[in-house]
């Protein structure tokens, strides 16, 4: 019975080569590209799973109004999480991050390398988003004291080797020390977040007065500027709140916060993490 089937199947694709092809070649193209949308798809879905209060959590991003259209920026000032946090009772939490790009040195073997994923970002990161560490114990305050900087596992294989790097130092654009709190867990790549260092924003207060370090990081002279919009904010909702009903209070807030008319140009949204 197989083989009638099959020597039927080949008859028919004998009699109309060029038929029989394209119908072969298009269940063929179909089904490979099902399975490329489903790898995709269940790629895509893994990211920033690990975060518990990841319902809550939400991104402030800016619609800006040019003359080319609307774009779309998710670059805050230093300024804005903390009057989103004193203005609307709906915000539990912020959480501020700024990319920088250095020179990292281990003082004791001398590598060094430019560093493009050196971030600071608030106390309550470990806490928010819940990246695991290796070492040590995961700790609320690792990230509280200026100075203090968490490694993922390339960055401390990559100046520290098979040696613990916990209590060591890295030394920042030749003249700002860090010591080193925590290493991440392997096991954190399925996220948007782009680092491999971590630090304190602690420190941007730290050096903001010293000029010598200041010039080293300009962000930090710049915490207190509301047009400065160089960094990432992040918030995390009340339990009760909701995020379209707190959007449409965002107007006024402009209004406020940055200046009469300024709401027209400016049109803050809340980007949900998990979308």
């Amino acid at each position: 019975m197989v083989q009638f089937h099959i020597k039927s199947t080949l008859r028919l694709i004998s009699k109309d080569k060029v038929l029989s092809f394209i119908k072969i070649f298009g269940l063929a193209l179909g089904l490979m590209t099902f399975m490329l949308t489903a790898l995709f798809s269940i790629h895509e879905l893994k990211y920033d799973k690990q975060h518990d209060k990841i319902d809550r959590l939400y991104r402030y991003v800016h619609r800006v109004s040019t003359p080319e259209g609307t774009q779309g920026f998710a670059f805050t000032s230093a300024t804005t999480g903390p009057a989103l946090k004193e203005r609307f009772h709906e915000v539990e939490a912020y959480n501020r991050i700024y990319k920088e790009t250095v020179n990292i040195r281990n003082p004791q073997n001398s590598i060094s390398f430019n560093e493009t994923k050196f971030c600071f970002t608030d106390s309550n990161f470990l806490e928010l988003f819940n990246f695991p560490l290796a070492q040590p114990t995961p700790s609320k305050n690792i990230l509280v004291e200026p100075y203090s900087i968490v490694l993922s596992p390339s960055a401390s294989k990559k100046y520290f080797g098979d040696e613990s790097p916990i209590g060591k130092t890295l030394i920042v654009d030749s003249q700002i020390e860090f010591v080193v709190k925590g290493v991440f867990r392997s096991d954190m790549q399925y996220t948007h977040f782009d680092f491999d260092f971590v630090t304190s924003f602690s420190t941007l207060d730290a050096i903001k007065n010293i000029e010598s370090l200041a010039t080293q990081i300009p962000a930090a002279k710049f915490l207190d500027e509301k047009g400065y919009n160089i960094f990432q904010t992040y918030l995390l909702l009340s339990k009760d709140s909701d995020a379209e009903t707190l959007q449409a209070k965002f107007p006024a807030f402009i209004e406020e916060f940055r200046g009469e008319g300024k709401s027209k140009r400016l049109k803050p949204i809340l980007q949900s993490v998990k979308s």
